[in-house]
């Protein structure tokens, strides 16, 4: 007996085949339909098995290829089979629509897909899917560890207007809504050592309660290192120093060194610890009143360096934020009915779904922050207002354990 591999399909088969390979393979929109069982009167699952078939479904309808295997006896085929594999691969769903009748669920929707490996806008977190909602984003007053560096030029304030430049440049970022929290500051007993202080796994808890009275998802702070300059001698006040400089004989650079952190709202967990760090010439005469972040600072070589490096980090913040599932909190659960900290403010459009998610702390774990815990239900907007929205469940808050403090999650 022997075992071949061959291209020769039966009719019908072929034709399918045919007809799959030449679907296009750039990301388009594929309808699907599924079908679910309820059992022991758990519709959730049921529907949500069949969304899972339906998204098989139309994966198969999108791209599929066949790998085909014969069995030969003696110079005639005995067995053929034939193995259906789809490369599709989901970017986001629309029209979904739930049909119930007795105890079956069928779910119509349609998927956006694209192959395994190949890279779209949606593959990098854009698009009009889970991350086209627009994430809150909280920003801190940043620690001035030595501020009387900034007694050369009349550099001071930094503590506000660093995070202030930050949200300035990320204003006309898509996804994410910047917020001025900058009258609160971080590590103020130990910013040399920061972020040490923070709990655990560098958990942030001063994060949690700024994160849930702002209504933000993510807590940006930091500390400026340093921003002084190379030869504090180069600025002494001398008729001699005065020449030298003028000249360009003395060592006039000036450094700016910041360490940016981001931490979750939820957990307090880090997503971001990461120093930035520049230095360019102070031109600038010692009594000088120039400021930070005015006209005449930016007209500086080293205010250059110092607003290239500031839009480096704004883009750091964007990146790194670009990929995070949007969440928002549970503000209110009655019987099917949920409400949202979150709305038209934030993309949250009437029937969109967004999964809900139990916030769960365990008795052997009292110190640690909750974790989150895959309800398998979802609640479908219904209701938008600027700051937040209210929408359903399929099944009653309590049955499920949903309650105020829970998170919904677009992934």
């Amino acid at each position: 007996m022997v075992k071949r591999s061959t291209h020769r399909f039966p009719a019908v088969l072929l034709g399918l085949f045919l007809c799959l390979s030449a679907m296009p393979v750039a990301a388009e929109w594929v309808q699907g339909q599924g079908h679910g069982v309820i059992m022991q009167g758990d519709s959730s699952r049921a529907e949500q098995q069949a969304r899972d078939a339906a998204l098989r479904n139309a994966a198969l309808q999108y791209e599929s290829r066949f790998s085909s295997e014969e069995t030969v006896t003696n110079g005639v085929v005995t067995d053929t089979r034939m193995t259906l594999i789809s490369n599709a691969r989901v970017q986001e769903i629309r029209n979904e629509h739930i049909h119930r009748q007795g105890n079956r669920i069928r779910v119509t929707l349609e998927a956006r897909f694209s192959r395994e490996g190949e890279e779209d806008e949606s593959a990098q977190c854009g698009g009009d899917g889970p991350n086209a909602y627009t994430k809150r984003v909280a920003f801190a007053g940043f620690r001035v560890v030595n501020a009387d560096q900034g007694a050369i030029g009349r550099l001071q304030g930094l503590d506000r207007a660093v995070p202030e430049a930050l949200i300035e440049r990320l204003l006309d970022a898509p996804r994410l809504s910047p917020y001025a929290a900058t009258h609160l500051t971080f590590y103020h007993d130990d910013a040399r050592n920061a972020p040490t202080q923070m709990e655990a796994r560098n958990r942030l808890h001063q994060a949690l309660t700024i994160a849930e009275e702002l209504n933000v998802q993510f807590i940006v702070s930091g500390v400026v290192r340093d921003l002084g300059v190379e030869r504090p001698d180069t600025w002494r006040l001398s008729t001699i120093n005065n020449l030298r400089r003028g000249l360009g004989l003395l060592n006039r650079d000036r450094r700016f060194v910041v360490d940016l952190f981001i931490h979750d709202g939820f957990s307090g967990a880090p997503l971001l610890q990461q120093r930035f760090s520049t230095s360019g010439l102070w031109n600038r005469g010692p009594g000088d009143r120039v400021g930070f972040a005015t006209a005449d600072f930016d007209r500086t070589p080293y205010g250059e360096q110092v607003n290239r490096l500031l839009t480096e980090m704004a883009a750091q913040v964007e990146s790194q934020l670009a990929c995070q599932p949007f969440m928002a909190r549970v503000e209110r659960v009655d019987d099917h009915q949920v409400r949202i900290g979150a709305g038209a403010s934030s993309g949250v459009r009437p029937g969109d779904k967004l999964r809900l998610y139990r916030a769960e702390r365990f008795l052997s774990l009292p110190n640690q922050q909750p974790e989150l815990q895959n309800s398998h239900v979802s609640v479908t907007i219904r209701q938008v207002h600027p700051d937040f929205a209210s929408g359903e469940m399929a099944v009653e808050g309590g049955r499920v354990n949903i309650r105020k403090g829970d998170r919904v999650i677009g992934w």
